[in-house]
């Protein structure tokens, strides 16, 4: 029984916490998954938006006459697309496709790909159409056929005219996000045992404070129950321990009163009989002489039994 509510508190306490970290870790987690997820898409959007351009450049300064037809003009760009691309690709840390009006891709040898080809992505013609139609940077989160997760985004790449002559699509999966989050994880795992083991020595002092009050009431109640109504908690606290503490005074006060008006009351009684022996006293002892003077024969006129008699009665 000692210590049993310092226990119950750090047990509490240390069950609370456990709790509370346990949920702030999964939240931390998937916030940090979700801003993690955000930024890379950011940054894919940015370098969509810039090799866009640096295409859109290369568009316009090295686009054929006017007068050549649509196929002349996609067949004399594809081998440029190609070397060019090979280049972004590189250093682009993502897939690279370049997709014309009618949703044809222009091959390159996709070096960087961990797929070894470079057929467009399935979501490619979705997305390219959207860049088309709202002539804008369109994004999409997409998995492919192993359940890994991609971010696709496209940009237009504009022509002499400023109408959109292709669509470039850079796929990337976001990485980094385990690494990232191994060192912060074992930060909080550090942080979460440190504010267990500070929150159990608070727990622990504040719990001692917390009992010593309640010790002091258990030995008061002892000595009033072993007959001492003499003794006091002397707590004064504006709570409700202070407001238990002040009943135990209280109930030793009107222990005490009773004790003493019990002592009178026995002194009284005591008195009272003492002062009814004293009264009776006389008395009997005048009939029993009587009695015994009538039973002896001592007395025998018959005029003198008479008047005995009427004594004792």
């Amino acid at each position: 029984m000692k210590f049993s509510i310092t226990k119950k508190l750090m047990l509490y306490t240390t069950s609370i916490l456990i709790i509370f970290l346990t949920i702030s870790g999964i939240l931390f987690t998937l916030l940090f998954i979700r801003q993690t997820n955000i930024i890379h898409k950011e940054n894919l959007q940015d370098r969509a938006v810039t090799i866009s351009s640096t295409l859109s450049e290369f568009e316009k300064m090295n686009s054929p006459q006017k007068d050549n037809n649509k196929h002349g003009k996609k067949g004399s760009h594809a081998s440029c697309y190609n070397y060019y691309l090979k280049v972004i690709n590189d250093i682009a840390m993502s897939d690279v496709w370049i997709l014309d009006t009618d949703y044809n891709v222009i091959n390159i040898e996709n070096s960087y790909s961990s797929y070894g080809d470079s057929t467009a992505p399935s979501d490619a013609i979705s997305i390219a159409s959207e860049v088309f139609k709202n002539n804008a940077v369109a994004t999409t989160n997409s998995d492919d056929n192993f359940g890994t997760a991609h971010i696709t985004v496209g940009a237009p790449i504009y022509g002499v005219d400023n109408e959109i002559a292709f669509v470039v699509l850079l796929r990337s999966r976001p990485t980094g996000v385990n690494s990232s989050i191994s060192p912060v994880f074992f930060l909080l795992l550090i942080s979460a045992i440190c504010s267990l083991i500070l929150g159990l020595i608070i727990t622990f002092f504040l719990s001692k404070k917390f009992t010593m009050p309640l010790k002091k009431i258990e030995q008061t109640t002892k000595l009033i129950a072993d007959g001492n109504y003499f003794c006091k908690t002397d707590i004064s606290t504006n709570d409700e321990i202070g407001l238990l503490a002040k009943n135990i005074d209280i109930l030793s006060t009107k222990l005490q009163l009773s004790e003493k008006e019990s002592l009178s009351l026995e002194k009284t009684r005591k008195d009272y009989i003492t002062n009814i022996s004293h009264e009776l006293r006389t008395p009997v002892t005048v009939i029993r002489g009587s009695v015994e003077a009538i039973c002896d024969g001592v007395i025998t006129s018959p005029e003198d039994i008479s008047t005995y008699h009427k004594e004792i009665l």
